[in-house]
C-alpha cells in the first residue's frame, strides 16, 4: 500500500470513528457493566450454585461454560440500563453453574430447576433490544471434554529458550476452543509458524492457514487494535520466546504433547498425580537439582538501601510479636484456672475415672523450632507486570526482606526457586541451603532471571525431601507463585491443580505443612482449589508482599 493510499484509509477511518462509532461508544459507557469488580461475585456465586469447584473464564465468546469454567465477557453494555446489563451477569452466572451442576448443554431446559428464572428472562428480553438472550449467553460446550485429545509425544528434549530484551507485552482477550497446530518437534528458530496478516493500515484477516518464518521484528504495539479484534483460533506451542507477547487466557483443544518413555532424562525422579486414574504415574518427573552460585553484590547493597524503612519496620513487628505471651491450657500449676479441664475433670470424677489435675492456665512464652523453605516461582509468568512492577523483580526483593528478618529470629532456613521445561527438565534452583550464611548467600537472588513454565508439583515434592532432613518441630514452604500450574506437555488446568493438592495433602502427612503467596488477584480463583483454607495469602499489592510472609511466619512461630 502506498503512503497517500494508507493516509486516506486512515483519514476516512478516522472520521467514521467520529461520527458512528464515537456516539455509539458514548451511548454504551453509560450503560455499561464491568466484569473485574464484580469477578468475585459472581465467581462465589457459581461455586455455591454447581457446587464443586469452578473458575471464572474471561472471554467475549457466547459461550456459557464448560465442564469446569463459568464463561463470562470483559463487559455488557447490550441492554438500555446497568441494572439490566448487571442482571445479563447474574443470569448468565445462574445458568452456567446449573448447567455445569446438571451437565446440560442447552440453558433453556435449566429453567424447570427454577421456575422464577422464567420471568426474569422475560422481563430483560425487552431491554436487549433485537438481540436474543439464548443467543447471547450462548449454549454450553460438554462434548470436547470428554473427547479424547490428540497427543503427539516428543522424543528429544530441547534447550529451553531465553528470555530475549526489550520486551513488548500487552494484555489479550480469552479466547475458547482454540486449536493447537502441530508442527515438528525440532524446529530451528526459523521454522514456519501460523501467519495472521494485518496491513500497516490496521486492517486485519482471520487466520488462513498460511506459514511464514519468524523473525526479531517487534510490531506489537502497532497492531494492538487489531489483535484485540481478532479471534485467534490457531496457535502453535513452541519453546521460542518472542520479542512480542500477546498475553491472554485460552482454553485449548487438539494437540497434547507429552515425551515418551524412551526420552532421555537424568536428575532425582518424582511421582505425579493422574485424578483421573486416581493414582500416582512413579518416577514421572525429574528434579535438575542446581546451586546457584552467581551473585549481585551491587544489587544486594541497593536493595538494602531501598528498603531499609521496610526492613527495620518488619523487624520491630516480628521481635513484638515474638515477645508476647501464650495462654497454655492444661497446666498443673498457674494463676487462672481452666474451665474447659475444670469441666471435664468434673464429668470424668462423676462417671467414675480418675481426674486430670491439670487444670490451670500459664502465660508463657513458647517459640516453635521452625524450618522453613521459601521456594519462589521462577518461570516466565514472573516476568509479567502488577502496578508498574516486574512480578519477578518484585519476588527477589521481597525475599531479599523477609531474609534479613527471618535470619534473626530462625536458624534453619533455605531458599530456592523453581521452573521446568517438560515433565524431564524440572529445574530447582538451590539458592541458600539451610546452614548456609545468609549474608553469603542473599545476593544470588540478585542473578536471579524468569525461565520455563511452571510445574509445582514435583519441586514441592524435591522441598518436602529436603525438609524430611531437618531436625524442627515444625516444618514449613513459603511458596511464591501466581498458583496456575503449567508446563509445555500436559500440566494445564484440573490436572496440574489436582497434582499441586495431591503433593500437599501428601506433605501434610509427613508433618510438612505449606504456606503459598500470591500478588495477582485472579488468584483467589484457583488458589483455593490447591491449598487449603488459612494456608494462602494473596496479597492486593507488591509493597504487601513482604509483611504478608512475615505476619505468616510469626503465626507459625508462636505456640497456640
Amino acid at each position: 500500500m502506498f503512503e497517500w493510499e494508507e493516509n486516506v484509509f486512515l483519514g476516512i477511518k478516522a472520521l467514521h470513528r467520529r461520527l458512528f462509532v464515537s456516539p455509539r461508544e458514548r451511548a454504551a459507557s453509560v450503560v455499561r457493566v464491568h466484569l473485574a469488580p464484580r469477578r468475585q461475585q459472581w465467581f462465589l456465586l457459581a461455586n455455591m450454585i454447581a457446587e464443586k469447584p469452578v473458575a471464572v473464564f474471561e472471554t467475549p465468546n457466547a459461550v456459557l461454560c464448560d465442564h469446569e469454567r463459568v464463561f463470562l465477557p470483559p463487559e455488557f453494555s447490550i441492554a438500555s440500563t446497568p441494572e439490566a446489563n448487571e442482571h445479563l451477569f447474574q443470569l448468565k452466572t445462574i445458568l452456567a453453574a446449573l448447567a455445569i451442576k446438571t451437565r446440560v448443554a442447552d440453558p433453556k431446559a435449566l429453567l424447570d430447576e427454577i421456575p422464577a428464572l422464567k420471568s426474569r428472562i422475560a422481563d430483560l428480553q425487552p431491554l436487549l433490544g433485537e438481540t436474543d438472550f439464548w443467543q447471547l449467553i450462548g449454549r454450553a460446550e460438554f462434548s470436547r471434554a470428554n473427547e479424547p485429545r490428540h497427543s503427539k509425544t516428543l522424543a528429544n528434549v530441547l534447550e529451553a529458550a531465553q528470555q530475549p530484551e526489550n520486551v513488548t507485552e500487552i494484555e489479550g482477550k480469552g479466547q475458547t476452543n482454540v486449536q493447537v497446530q502441530l508442527g515438528d518437534d525440532d524446529q530451528p528458530v526459523e521454522a514456519e509458524m501460523p501467519i495472521h496478516t494485518f496491513e500497516k493500515a490496521e486492517t486485519l484477516e482471520e487466520y488462513s492457514g498460511l506459514d511464514r518464518k519468524t523473525d526479531d521484528e517487534d510490531e506489537l504495539e502497532e497492531h494492538a487494535e487489531a489483535l484485540h479484534k481478532l479471534d485467534m483460533k490457531h496457535v502453535v506451542r513452541t519453546r521460542e520466546r518472542p520479542r512480542s507477547i500477546y498475553r491472554s487466557d485460552i482454553v485449548m483443544d487438539g494437540l497434547s504433547l507429552d515425551f515418551g518413555s524412551d526420552a532421555p532424562a537424568g536428575g532425582i525422579p518424582y511421582p505425579e498425580w493422574d485424578f483421573k486414574k486416581q493414582q500416582h504415574k512413579p518416577a514421572w518427573c525429574h528434579i535438575q537439582p542446581r546451586t546457584q552460585i552467581e551473585a549481585d553484590a551491587a544489587w544486594a547493597q541497593s536493595t538494602a538501601t531501598k528498603h531499609r524503612a521496610v526492613i527495620l519496620d518488619l523487624r520491630k513487628k516480628l521481635a513484638a510479636l515474638a515477645t508476647q505471651t501464650q495462654r497454655a491450657k492444661r497446666q498443673p500449676h498457674g494463676p487462672e484456672l481452666d474451665i474447659d479441664a475444670v469441666i471435664a475433670a468434673q464429668v470424668a470424677q462423676h462417671s467414675g475415672h480418675a481426674p486430670d489435675e491439670r487444670l490451670y492456665i500459664q502465660r508463657q512464652r513458647r517459640l516453635h523450632d521452625v524450618a522453613a523453605l521459601v521456594l519462589m516461582d521462577q518461570s516466565f509468568s514472573t516476568d509479567s507486570w502488577v502496578d508498574d512492577a516486574r512480578v519477578l523483580d518484585t519476588i527477589r526483593e521481597t525475599l531479599f526482606c523477609v531474609g534479613e528478618v527471618m535470619d534473626e529470629f530462625i536458624e534453619t532456613f533455605a531458599v530456592a526457586g523453581f521452573s521446568s521445561n517438560t515433565r524431564r527438565q524440572c529445574d530447582f534452583h538451590l539458592i541458600k541451603d539451610f546452614r548456609d550464611p545468609w549474608r553469603t548467600s542473599r545476593a544470588r537472588l540478585g542473578r536471579l532471571e524468569a525461565n520455563g513454565y511452571t510445574r509445582i508439583g514435583p519441586a514441592l515434592r524435591h522441598a518436602q525431601e529436603l525438609l524430611t532432613r531437618q531436625s524442627a518441630e515444625k516444618k514449613v514452604i513459603f511458596l511464591l507463585t501466581d498458583g496456575r500450574p503449567c508446563d509445555y506437555d500436559r500440566y494445564e488446568g484440573e490436572y496440574g491443580i489436582r497434582d499441586v493438592r495431591k503433593a500437599i495433602e501428601t506433605g501434610t502427612r509427613h508433618g510438612i505443612m505449606t504456606h503459598a503467596f500470591a500478588i495477582e488477584q485472579r488468584a483467589r480463583e484457583h488458589f483455593p482449589r490447591m491449598f487449603a483454607r488459612q494456608h494462602y495469602d494473596i496479597v492486593p499489592n507488591p509493597k504487601a508482599l513482604a509483611a504478608s510472609m512475615c505476619g505468616a511466619f510469626a503465626r507459625l512461630r508462636l505456640a497456640c
